[in-house]
């Protein structure tokens, strides 16, 4: 392990749902190589549910986000962050215009997802996409993918399930109920042809389990983990 002045400290802007920042961090915990407290890297976790909601704003039904993202990244940059991720996809909407208007270096979930999917499956493969509307509508695995042909399910089973998921269930604590609608939706995309599914939600995590997926999973949120893992470290 390297010495503690080689390490890191990682900024994590959370609270978007409150579950999704904590899982974050837990799954941070369980993924750093450590033996002990001391190997484990710094982190600083702001939790900020009153940051308006991404998919409404996206889809021009809601109130801008942006100064409340700006707000966090600001707070975690002046607690000392060296490093800060997004414990949510949606907001990577914003994340040009923080990276434009913030000193510390921000890590994209949607870039290093894209990298290990080339890494993974270099000849293309049909990709089952699960996320938030205002991230299907805004495109924002799209570019970053370009060769992969995307599936995502019909506009009502989306609204239906996943959202019906990620809104209905998940944000208000439902474990139970917000795990059948998520693996009912990873079924049908799987029924469609979908060769691997990317978890594209930070809340999606905490009902879909890869090992019974039946497809390779790439979960956006532990390829993010994984990397700011790997640079906070040392």
């Amino acid at each position: 392990m390297s010495d503690k002045g080689s390490k890191k400290t990682l900024g994590i802007m959370g609270g978007m749902g409150a579950m999704a920042g904590a899982s974050f961090y837990r799954r941070l915990v369980e993924s750093t190589p450590a033996e002990n407290d001391q190997e484990h890297i710094r982190a600083v976790l702001y939790c900020n549910p009153g940051v308006p909601d991404r998919t409404e704003a996206i889809l021009g039904r809601g109130e801008d986000p942006y100064p409340a993202l700006l707000d966090s990244a600001r707070i975690l940059e002046g607690a000392g962050s060296e490093l800060i991720v997004m414990a949510c996809v949606s907001a990577h909407y914003y994340i040009d215009s923080l990276r434009r208007d913030i000193e510390t270096d921000i890590l994209s979930a949607l870039e290093e997802t894209a990298e290990a999917i080339k890494e993974d499956c270099p000849d293309g493969c049909r990709l089952g996409l699960m996320a938030t509307t205002g991230t299907l509508r805004s495109n924002l695995f799209q570019p970053l993918l370009d060769g992969y042909h995307i599936l995502t399910l019909p506009d009502d089973l989306q609204e239906s399930l996943v959202m019906g998921a990620i809104y209905g269930e998940l944000k208000a604590g439902r474990i139970t109920a917000g795990r059948e609608k998520a693996v009912e939706a990873l079924d049908i995309l799987r029924d469609m042809g979908a060769e691997a599914v990317i978890i594209g939600c930070s809340e999606l995590p905490l009902v879909i389990d890869r090992r019974s997926a039946g497809i390779p999973v790439f979960d956006t949120m532990e390829i993010l983990i994984r990397k700011a893992v790997s640079l906070c470290s040392g």
